[in-house]
């Protein structure tokens, strides 16, 4: 069976490459990445699902970088050859996602995130099956359970979890 992985970024593949990540210089009006981590065991995941003949795709939005900026920091991350497509947008969408998934046709498609109004919510919308990584993120675990959702969310503990998915 042929599945599609959508994945999130910014704390879900590598940790932290969020503005606080930056470091602003005001006197030339730019912001320079601070070194970030790859989520442990993220390089390996890929690996095994693209082996195992998965789609993936990296899902990202950005707010603070241009869109060609974002897209620098995922290739310089090593991580754009190891997938499927890249899409950077301003604002995660069903629409968006959709249009990723006719582009990739699986039987099975998910969408993996540390952020409930970015990834579990847009699933959802989507059709698909959300999967949640949280990340310290509070506001993201109370809305899951005030969302009355949570039965709906695959909540993981830890990225590696991802190669037990059916």
């Amino acid at each position: 069976m042929k599945r599609l992985f959508i994945l999130d970024f910014d704390n879900t593949v590598v940790l932290n490459p969020n503005y606080s990540s930056f470091i602003h210089l005001p006197l030339i009006g730019q912001l320079l990445p601070r070194k970030y981590l790859i989520t442990s065991g993220a390089e390996r995941v890929i690996g095994e699902l693209k082996r195992r003949g998965d789609f993936v795709v990296i899902l990202t939005k950005t707010t603070v970088l241009p869109v060609k900026r974002k897209m620098v920091k995922v290739r310089e991350s090593g991580f754009e050859e190891m997938v499927d497509d890249v899409v950077v947008v301003r604002r995660k969408t069903p629409k968006v996602v959709r249009a990723i998934i006719e582009r990739f046709p699986a039987e099975k498609a998910y969408m993996v995130g540390n952020s409930y109004r970015n990834d579990v919510e847009v699933a959802l919308k989507s059709g698909i099956t959300a999967v949640y990584i949280p990340r310290g993120r509070g506001e993201s675990r109370k809305l899951l359970e005030k969302g009355g959702i949570r039965e709906k969310v695959v909540v993981l503990d830890r990225f590696e979890e991802i190669l037990a998915l059916p």
